[in-house]
């Protein structure tokens, strides 16, 4: 069986099994599980088509994330103490039947309009994009664990970024964190993707011998992630993994016994995964309020023993972690006008560009200006926030720009343009690596966030610049090492 009629027919079966598993959620959202309905078929069908594929496989990854598992998400609810249950209906106290039923048709008719904008379109030959910036390239050349050199600046790299898990969690509510090295500017996020990517494809070609150490830089990065408080260290490079391994091998037969084997081992993975998150939400609290936090602190919160005697914590966690995950907040009040701040006031262009230069340089171009990470939680509660990363969405910029109707008319626009441009696209998907992990991490932000300012700084500038000064870095050692070898001599 093909993996496109896999992923299509994944699609077929949560349509049929989520009114049935999920019988309360469907009845308390009617009109919004009809939505919810009609937005699994709606990927069931892009998927089939097999255009746009690196996209979409992303579109569909964020969608099923994001909006699909929200009606699965209180099935253990059933089995959380009363403490954690008032703690659970707290964070979800935005979704109501009426609120959701508008969030998900506005979303149904978005992906409709971009499915419609790719049928009625046929790629174009004359428009193709001729050549993409050698850097990729070079990136892709200078990932190698056969290079002394590599290995040096990716751990000072790592060294110089981190900062400790108290630092970063205290800061969201003192404000006294401390600045990221170089202002971010070697980030080396999307150089583990990377290296991911280039092990996924160097097995893919059928390479004979598989150099497991790519997968280290993937492994450091989400510890170090993990150790900074995030649940989701290794559930961003396990979901990454899986959608570039789908992209690559998305035409291809799989036969039913590998199929199982693959399922088998993944369950196992994705348990271990969903463990470690659940272990990690557990320690924040430590690392928040805690001022010496000792190791034997740590191991005595993480021993089995605890885990058995408090027996709702695998339970919480879990559906805490779900909802996490379905991160429908912002869409919520945005759709449904519940801002208690003029919206167009901070989000117009020159507000956007205001931002957008406090945010390259270093101090504010642009004094007393709410930042990106500030500004929802006035608009939409009128509280100051030191940081909150609230994901917009490209579904609640959409609305904010263009309204619940033309917002639909502008993706029809984009999927026609998408559509012309595709083919020469992808072939640098299949080139490079590299390119493939920034375009990834570019759409999936630009769909989880949608906030320009952040978009272009975070997952333009810093990336690329990151590219620059690793490669840069790696050249200067090789210089060093060669000098070295040629005085030795």
């Amino acid at each position: 069986m093909k993996i496109k009629k896999i992923l299509s027919l994944g699609f077929i079966f949560y349509i049929i099994f989520t009114p049935i598993i999920c019988s309360r959620f469907i009845l308390n959202n009617i009109s919004a599980s009809l939505a919810i309905i009609g937005i699994a078929f709606t990927l069931c069908i892009l998927i089939l088509t097999g255009r746009l594929l690196f996209i979409n496989l992303i579109i569909s990854i964020y969608v099923t994330q994001n909006y699909l598992t929200r009606p699965y998400i209180s099935f253990f609810e059933s089995k959380i103490s009363l403490n954690n249950l008032a703690y659970i209906e707290e964070i979800n106290n935005y979704f109501n039947s009426n609120a959701a039923s508008v969030v998900y048709w506005n979303l149904f008719f978005i992906l409709l309009s971009w499915l419609l904008g790719i049928l009625l379109t046929e790629p174009s030959t004359n428009l193709k994009i001729k050549k993409i910036p050698s850097l990729f390239f070079k990136i892709d050349r200078v990932i190698n664990p056969k290079f002394f050199s590599f290995w040096v600046i990716f751990i000072l790299f790592t060294i110089l970024n981190y900062q400790s898990p108290e630092n970063g969690l205290r800061s969201s509510f003192t404000g006294e964190g401390d600045g990221s090295f170089l202002w971010g500017m070697t980030s080396l996020s999307t150089i583990s993707f990377t290296s991911l990517f280039i092990f996924l494809n160097n097995n893919d070609e059928n390479i004979s011998q598989k150099n497991y150490l790519l997968l280290l830089p993937v492994l450091i990065s989400a510890l170090i992630s993990m150790l900074g408080g995030s649940r989701g260290g290794l559930v961003q490079f396990l979901i990454s993994g899986l959608f570039f391994w789908t992209y690559k091998n998305f035409k291809k037969k799989i036969k039913l016994s590998k199929l199982f084997k693959f399922f088998f081992y993944g369950s196992f993975t994705v348990l271990f995964v969903v463990f470690t998150g659940i272990l990690v939400h557990s320690l924040k609290p430590l690392y928040r309020y805690s001022e010496n936090l000792e190791f034997s602190t740590i191991i005595n919160i993480i021993s089995l023993e605890s885990l058995v005697d408090n027996s709702d914590f695998i339970f919480f966690g879990i559906t805490e972690l779900l909802y996490r995950l379905s991160a429908l907040k912002a869409q919520f009040l945005i759709l449904n006008d519940m801002q208690l701040h003029n919206t167009w006031e901070y989000i117009n262009p020159l507000m956007i560009f205001q931002r957008t230069i406090n945010d390259l340089f270093p101090g504010d171009v642009f004094k007393n200006l709410l930042s990106i990470n500030q500004l929802f939680d006035y608009v939409y509660s009128d509280s100051f926030v030191y940081y909150n990363s609230e994901m917009w969405s490209l579904q609640g910029t959409l609305y904010l720009y263009f309204g619940l109707y033309f917002g639909p008319l502008v993706v029809f626009f984009s999927a026609i343009i998408f559509t012309m441009i595709y083919n020469s696209l992808n072939i640098y998907f299949i080139k490079s690596p590299a390119f493939s992990a920034f375009v990834m991490i570019l759409l999936l932000d630009l769909l989880t966030n949608g906030t320009l300012e952040r978009i272009f700084v975070v997952d333009i500038v810093r990336p690329l610049l990151s590219f620059i000064i690793f490669i840069f870095s790696i050249n200067v050692l090789k210089r060093v090492f060669k000098l070295i070898k040629i005085n030795l001599s």
